[in-house]
Protein backbone atom coordinates (compact mmCIF):
# COMPACT_ATOMS: atom_id res chain seq x y z
CA UNK A 1 0.00 0.00 0.00
CA UNK A 2 2.90 2.36 0.59
CA UNK A 3 4.13 1.83 -2.90
CA UNK A 4 0.73 2.19 -4.61
CA UNK A 5 -1.46 5.15 -3.38
CA UNK A 6 -4.67 4.04 -5.46
CA UNK A 7 -4.45 0.68 -3.63
CA UNK A 8 -7.82 1.10 -0.75
CA UNK A 9 -7.35 -2.34 0.50
CA UNK A 10 -5.08 -5.46 1.01
CA UNK A 11 -6.78 -8.84 1.75
CA UNK A 12 -5.05 -12.25 1.61
CA UNK A 13 -5.85 -16.19 1.33
CA UNK A 14 -7.26 -17.82 4.28
CA UNK A 15 -6.74 -20.97 5.93
CA UNK A 16 -10.03 -22.41 7.24
CA UNK A 17 -9.43 -24.61 10.83
CA UNK A 18 -11.86 -26.08 12.87
CA UNK A 19 -15.52 -27.58 11.18
CA UNK A 20 -13.93 -27.00 7.73
CA UNK A 21 -10.24 -27.27 6.82
CA UNK A 22 -8.64 -26.00 3.37
CA UNK A 23 -7.08 -22.83 2.04
CA UNK A 24 -8.97 -20.39 0.71
CA UNK A 25 -7.24 -18.80 -2.00
CA UNK A 26 -9.02 -15.39 -3.05
CA UNK A 27 -8.34 -14.37 -6.66
CA UNK A 28 -6.69 -11.61 -7.92
CA UNK A 29 -8.98 -8.48 -7.28
CA UNK A 30 -11.14 -7.73 -9.85
CA UNK A 31 -14.02 -4.94 -9.52
CA UNK A 32 -16.19 -6.57 -11.54
CA UNK A 33 -16.24 -10.20 -9.66
CA UNK A 34 -16.34 -8.08 -6.46
CA UNK A 35 -19.83 -7.70 -7.36
CA UNK A 36 -20.53 -11.21 -8.50
CA UNK A 37 -18.72 -13.04 -4.95
CA UNK A 38 -16.75 -11.29 -1.93
CA UNK A 39 -13.05 -11.48 -3.01
CA UNK A 40 -11.39 -10.05 0.35
CA UNK A 41 -12.07 -11.48 3.99
CA UNK A 42 -13.05 -9.41 6.75
CA UNK A 43 -10.01 -9.04 8.58
CA UNK A 44 -8.45 -7.17 4.90
CA UNK A 45 -6.07 -3.66 5.99
CA UNK A 46 -7.55 -0.84 4.51
CA UNK A 47 -6.57 2.97 4.43
CA UNK A 48 -8.00 5.43 7.15
CA UNK A 49 -8.43 7.81 4.68
CA UNK A 50 -10.37 5.19 2.24
CA UNK A 51 -12.61 4.38 5.32
CA UNK A 52 -13.33 8.05 5.76
CA UNK A 53 -14.21 8.99 2.76
CA UNK A 54 -16.67 6.67 2.38
CA UNK A 55 -18.39 6.72 5.65
CA UNK A 56 -17.27 3.31 6.93
CA UNK A 57 -19.52 0.38 7.43
CA UNK A 58 -22.96 0.68 6.67
CA UNK A 59 -25.10 0.19 9.72
CA UNK A 60 -28.28 -1.43 8.18
CA UNK A 61 -26.05 -4.37 6.96
CA UNK A 62 -26.56 -5.91 10.92
CA UNK A 63 -26.87 -9.91 9.51
CA UNK A 64 -23.57 -9.76 7.44
CA UNK A 65 -22.14 -8.74 4.68
CA UNK A 66 -20.78 -5.50 5.42
CA UNK A 67 -17.46 -6.15 4.90
CA UNK A 68 -18.56 -6.99 0.96
CA UNK A 69 -21.15 -3.90 1.13
CA UNK A 70 -17.75 -1.56 2.54
CA UNK A 71 -15.68 -2.86 -0.63
CA UNK A 72 -17.42 -2.28 -3.25
CA UNK A 73 -17.84 1.44 -1.54
CA UNK A 74 -14.41 1.62 -1.62
CA UNK A 75 -14.31 0.67 -5.16
CA UNK A 76 -17.07 3.36 -6.23
CA UNK A 77 -14.81 5.79 -4.92
CA UNK A 78 -11.90 5.04 -6.98
CA UNK A 79 -9.71 2.69 -4.65
CA UNK A 80 -8.53 -0.49 -5.82
CA UNK A 81 -7.58 -3.73 -3.86
CA UNK A 82 -4.62 -5.59 -4.01
CA UNK A 83 -4.97 -9.70 -3.18
CA UNK A 84 -1.66 -10.94 -0.82
CA UNK A 85 -1.56 -14.29 -2.46
CA UNK A 86 -0.54 -16.55 0.66
CA UNK A 87 -2.57 -17.70 3.60
CA UNK A 88 -1.78 -15.01 6.54
CA UNK A 89 -5.13 -15.27 8.13
CA UNK A 90 -6.72 -18.10 9.66
CA UNK A 91 -10.08 -18.08 10.17
CA UNK A 92 -11.59 -20.96 12.70
CA UNK A 93 -14.75 -22.67 11.57
CA UNK A 94 -17.43 -23.07 13.54
CA UNK A 95 -20.72 -24.75 13.07
CA UNK A 96 -22.66 -21.92 13.90
CA UNK A 97 -21.16 -18.10 13.04
CA UNK A 98 -22.28 -15.14 11.51
CA UNK A 99 -20.38 -16.50 8.18
CA UNK A 100 -22.96 -19.40 8.46
CA UNK A 101 -25.84 -17.50 9.87
CA UNK A 102 -25.48 -14.58 7.05
CA UNK A 103 -26.44 -17.52 4.69
CA UNK A 104 -29.90 -17.64 5.72
CA UNK A 105 -30.24 -14.27 4.82
CA UNK A 106 -28.48 -13.93 1.73
CA UNK A 107 -31.45 -13.02 -0.20
CA UNK A 108 -32.42 -9.80 1.74
CA UNK A 109 -28.42 -8.73 2.17
CA UNK A 110 -27.78 -9.33 -1.49
CA UNK A 111 -30.65 -7.15 -1.88
CA UNK A 112 -29.54 -4.41 0.88
CA UNK A 113 -26.26 -4.22 -1.58
CA UNK A 114 -28.30 -3.56 -4.87
CA UNK A 115 -30.15 -0.93 -3.10
CA UNK A 116 -26.52 0.58 -1.50
CA UNK A 117 -24.79 -0.17 -5.20
CA UNK A 118 -27.89 0.37 -8.10
CA UNK A 119 -25.84 2.18 -10.43
CA UNK A 120 -22.73 -0.26 -10.22
CA UNK A 121 -24.57 -3.02 -10.37
CA UNK A 122 -26.96 -1.66 -13.51
CA UNK A 123 -24.02 -0.77 -15.52
CA UNK A 124 -22.24 -3.60 -15.03
CA UNK A 125 -25.40 -5.73 -15.08
CA UNK A 126 -24.66 -8.39 -18.05
CA UNK A 127 -21.32 -8.94 -16.32
CA UNK A 128 -23.06 -10.35 -13.03
CA UNK A 129 -25.89 -12.11 -14.65
CA UNK A 130 -23.17 -14.13 -16.64
CA UNK A 131 -21.07 -15.28 -13.40
CA UNK A 132 -23.48 -15.70 -11.34
CA UNK A 133 -25.17 -18.43 -14.12
CA UNK A 134 -21.76 -19.91 -14.58
CA UNK A 135 -21.46 -20.25 -10.66
CA UNK A 136 -25.03 -21.81 -10.42
CA UNK A 137 -23.97 -23.66 -13.27
CA UNK A 138 -21.15 -25.31 -11.84
CA UNK A 139 -22.86 -25.94 -8.59
CA UNK A 140 -25.60 -27.47 -10.29
CA UNK A 141 -23.07 -29.74 -11.96
CA UNK A 142 -20.91 -30.51 -9.16
CA UNK A 143 -24.14 -31.90 -7.22
CA UNK A 144 -25.74 -33.47 -10.44
CA UNK A 145 -21.86 -35.28 -10.99
CA UNK A 146 -21.64 -36.48 -7.28
CA UNK A 147 -25.62 -38.03 -7.43
CA UNK A 148 -24.55 -39.96 -10.20
CA UNK A 149 -20.99 -41.05 -8.53
CA UNK A 150 -22.90 -42.34 -5.95
CA UNK A 151 -25.11 -43.79 -7.92
CA UNK A 152 -22.64 -45.66 -9.61
CA UNK A 153 -21.08 -46.45 -6.22
CA UNK A 154 -24.50 -47.87 -4.96
CA UNK A 155 -24.61 -50.42 -7.62
CA UNK A 156 -21.33 -51.44 -7.80
CA UNK A 157 -20.69 -55.13 -7.14
CA UNK A 158 -18.03 -53.88 -4.65
CA UNK A 159 -20.69 -51.78 -2.91
CA UNK A 160 -23.31 -55.29 -2.61
CA UNK A 161 -20.76 -57.20 -1.63
CA UNK A 162 -20.15 -54.73 1.08
CA UNK A 163 -24.05 -54.52 1.70
CA UNK A 164 -23.96 -58.55 2.10
CA UNK A 165 -21.27 -59.49 4.18
CA UNK A 166 -22.75 -56.60 6.90
CA UNK A 167 -25.70 -58.63 6.56
CA UNK A 168 -24.20 -61.61 7.01
CA UNK A 169 -21.96 -60.14 9.95
CA UNK A 170 -25.24 -58.75 11.97
CA UNK A 171 -26.89 -61.88 11.34
CA UNK A 172 -23.96 -63.79 13.04
CA UNK A 173 -23.90 -61.99 16.16
CA UNK A 174 -27.74 -62.26 16.29
CA UNK A 175 -26.48 -66.20 16.76
CA UNK A 176 -23.55 -65.64 18.92
CA UNK A 177 -25.60 -63.28 21.49
CA UNK A 178 -28.76 -66.17 21.21
CA UNK A 179 -26.65 -68.64 22.22
CA UNK A 180 -24.76 -66.89 25.39
CA UNK A 181 -27.56 -65.61 26.51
Amino acid sequence: MKKDKGVGFVYCHVEFIGAANGVWKTPEFDPNLLLVSNLCVATSLFRHEAFDQVGGYRTDMIYGFEDWDFWIYLVEHGWRGKCIPEPLFYYRKHEASMLSNSQQNRPYLINKMIEHHKETYIRSLNYVLVEKDKLFFQEHMSNYFNQSQLQQVMHSKAWKAIVFLRKVKDKMKKVVGSRNA
